[in-house]
């Protein structure tokens, strides 16, 4: 294949890429100037890259909105979002210039991925393989829904970061020893692209395993001197550039040596690398080894003495089971997180639909990955960016094995042992036929039979979106179709039905109160509502107190527990949502179920008021999880925690006093709330009520309450100001 073919298949090859990452693109831009972020850390994202947007160069490091209401610092390196914020700045000074280029940009950087694994899989195999493995990564939905329209989290960097940095490792290791110029561009390149990943990704250190590594060993075992100084020289580079950032993000979770966000580890252990290289160098100029077994015995003598002095001097063993624990589920999710499912799940019996979802019957070729780079070093010419490939696909095909999440960083290597295996297996089959025609025809027939669940996927949401585009959805607000869209109408409203905080645009100032809600819903009340939460998705990594109080605050059963960890949390309202399912009868649940009415012998809640619900026709966070949900309720309802107002009724002692009230909510729904009391040895009956009947919160009373004390049936009306502040209102001898 020539160079201006391959240069065309690749630019036709970006446009697929570019296509099927836009579908989808009614649901994030619903129509009326809305743009709808993924759910989950596309949102937070939007919150930090505004900050910075609306203040270059400012950063975001502490947030008052995270772990209220003590605040937290924000775990995720700046680069990303400052990327954001300055893309964006380039083309407009207005929010919705902000949020278009936050919703486009993952489709561009998903695209942009596509030169460096061609770049690899050219290097490896030739431009056949290059453009074949650029195909593969276009089209596997495990990229795609990383890096589609509107998903503005960090993922998309991330592959195109980890690519790049696959294929400088593998035009490192490829370069000629004399040639110290190409060399040092190449380390030069890979400073600033492995200094960018770390400034992006917390995760990175994966990444420096594998690179590093990888380089260390083609510089010892091949006893390649230049490669060892360019590879320290890189290394102290990358170390220089990150350390200023390290020093004024504040302290990790996990301490100053975290591993599991950037910390003064990976500076650490960047020179690390470079002493061991170094070292390496200076050794063998002195007493040159006789073996290339010997070189590596040495060097892992190094490698040795300096992790011993790394452990004991930073603690950093405890660290770095922390990281491990995240990867093996043993953390405080457990494997809950969506992200964190295996490929395969073996549970309740086998089922391999989330990896033909995820890379198509390619999936089952995981374990063969890495033998197909083993095979093309047989080549004496290609074999040590062959045994670089071959690391990188073990290492991270093992990752997404564990965890779905990894397969994003797995592509970029895969598509190239992918691409290898057709090319191999068509040539395979095709030595009698002998021809470059029939080579291809088989090789297409076997890359299609093994894509066929991905191009189902595709061709089902491009026509989604086709139909949407047409008007043929089925609803009147396109949001509405999406867990997403209905999370950000319901935080819309929820801005517009509270009042304003502080923190938002100022990170010293301290938000007024707090909104208890489950940490699934947190970003999109953080950068949507601009309302505080104590826990979110960041999960119990920024927050463990927290994290767990609010999990704990769902499943309580009284209502006095609820309203002192309300207190002790500084919220003022809860946020409640169906998760479906057969679910203890705790407050939140009747809460949302019941409005909090009483029901049997379950007393009312008195001091949560109903402020609004909704967005009718949305879809709530539950059906994701294939849960039985009441189509009739609300997908997310707004209470207001307040003292309620006390009804005052005399009666004799023992008799029974009901006190009723019709509210009416946004949607049009309408439920009654019920409290009952009995009158005391005082001959006075007491209840909490929390609706003013003349309120103009959206959910509101249609008329006064209905107080039956015995026999005989009152009207009462309550002022707002009696609710807000608790006070008494007598139940009058005034007959309805």
């Amino acid at each position: 294949m020539t160079r201006s073919a391959a240069t065309a298949l690749l630019l036709v090859t970006m446009l697929l890429a570019a296509l099927v990452r836009s579908a989808g693109v009614e649901l994030v831009f619903p129509g009326d100037g809305t743009v709808v972020f993924a759910l989950g850390d596309a949102f937070y994202h939007a919150r930090r890259a505004l900050f910075s947007f609306e203040g270059l160069p400012r950063v975001l490091l502490r947030d008052p909105y995270l772990n209220y209401p003590q605040g937290a610092f924000v775990p995720w390196p700046p680069l990303y979002d400052l990327a954001l914020a300055g893309a964006a700045r380039l083309l407009g000074s207005s929010q919705a210039t902000f949020e278009r280029v936050a919703a486009w940009a993952p489709v561009a950087l998903g695209s942009l991925t596509l030169w460096p694994v061609y770049a690899t899989g050219r290097r490896i195999g030739g431009r056949g393989v290059g453009v074949g493995a650029a195909a593969l990564f276009a089209v596997f939905p495990a990229t795609v829904l990383y890096s589609n329209v509107g998903n503005a989290d960090h993922h998309a960097a991330q592959a195109l970061l980890g690519a790049a940095m696959l294929a400088l490792c593998v035009a490192i290791v490829s370069s000629e020893e004399r040639d110290v110029q190409r060399l040092s561009r190449r380390f030069a390149a890979l400073a600033l692209v492995r200094a960018a990943l770390l400034l992006t990704w917390p995760g990175s250190i994966i990444y420096l395993g594998l690179t590093e590594g990888c380089l260390l060993l083609a510089g010892i075992l091949g006893n390649r001197r230049n490669l060892l100084a360019g590879e320290a020289g890189s290394a102290l580079a990358s170390a220089t550039l990150v350390l200023p950032v390290v020093l004024v993000s504040g302290t990790p979770v996990g301490g100053p040596f975290s591993a599991i966000e950037l910390s003064r580890l990976h500076v650490t252990l960047l020179g690390a690398v470079a002493a061991v290289a170094l070292a390496t160098r200076a050794l063998e100029g002195a007493r040159p080894s006789r073996s290339a077994l010997a070189r590596f015995a040495r060097a892992g003598c190094v490698t040795a003495a300096l992790v011993a002095v790394i452990l004991i001097a930073t603690g950093t063993l405890r660290e770095l089971g922390l990281g491990l624990g995240y990867v093996a589920k043993t953390d405080a999710y457990e494997g809950h997180n969506l992200e964190q499912y295996p490929l395969f799940s073996f549970e309740g019996g086998f089922s391999d639909a989330l990896a033909r979802r995820t890379l198509g019957f390619f999936a089952y070729l995981v374990p063969v990955a890495p033998l197909a780079a083993l095979w093309r070093a047989r080549e004496r010419s290609v074999r040590e960016p062959a045994l670089v490939l071959a690391a990188f696909c073990a290492a991270l095909g093992a990752l997404a094995l564990l965890q779905v999440r990894f397969a994003n960083d797995y592509a970029p290597a895969a598509s190239v042992g992918f691409a290898l295996l057709v090319s191999g297996a068509s040539h395979t089959l095709t030595r009698s036929i002998r021809g470059r025609i029939a080579a291809a025809v088989v090789a297409s027939a076997l890359a299609l039979g093994l894509l066929g669940p991905v191009l189902a996927f595709h061709a089902q949401a491009l026509q989604s979106t086709v139909r949407a585009l047409r008007g043929a959805a089925g609803s009147a607000d396109r949001a509405l179709l999406s867990y997403e869209g209905t999370m950000v109408r319901f935080a819309q409203d929820v801005r517009r039905f509270t009042p304003e905080t502080r923190g938002f645009g100022d990170a010293s100032a301290v938000p007024e109160y707090g909104i208890l809600a489950y940490p699934g819903i947190g970003h999109v009340l953080h950068y949507v509502a601009h309302r505080a939460t104590p826990a979110d998705n960041f999960g119990p990594y920024i927050g463990n107190e927290n994290y767990t109080a609010v999990g704990s605050f769902f499943g309580l059963q009284r209502e006095a527990d609820a309203l002192a960890e309300a207190e002790r949390l500084q919220a003022r309202y809860v946020v409640t949502t169906d998760y479906g399912g057969t679910v203890p009868w705790t407050l939140i649940n009747r809460l949302h179920r019941g409005d909090g009415s009483a029901t049997g012998d379950a007393p009312a809640f008195a001091h949560f008021r109903l402020v609004t619900e909704g967005p009718a026709g949305g879809r709530t966070i539950g059906e994701q999880f294939g849960r039985g949900i009441r189509s009739e309720g609300a997908p997310y309802k707004l209470f207001e925690i307040l003292p309620g107002a006390e009804l005052v009724a005399r009666a004799t002692a023992g008799t029974p006093v009901v006190a009723e009230v019709l509210v009416r909510t946004p949607t049009g729904r309408q439920f009654t709330w019920r409290t009952t009391a009995v009158a005391g040895a005082d001959d006075v009956a007491r209840l909490r009520v929390p609706y003013s009947t003349s309120t103009q919160s959206p959910a509101r009373p249609v008329q006064p309450y209905r107080v039956t004390v015995g026999g005989t049936a009152y009207a009462v009306s309550v002022p707002e100001e009696a609710v807000t502040k608790g006070a008494v209102v007598p139940v009058e001898e005034v007959k309805p």
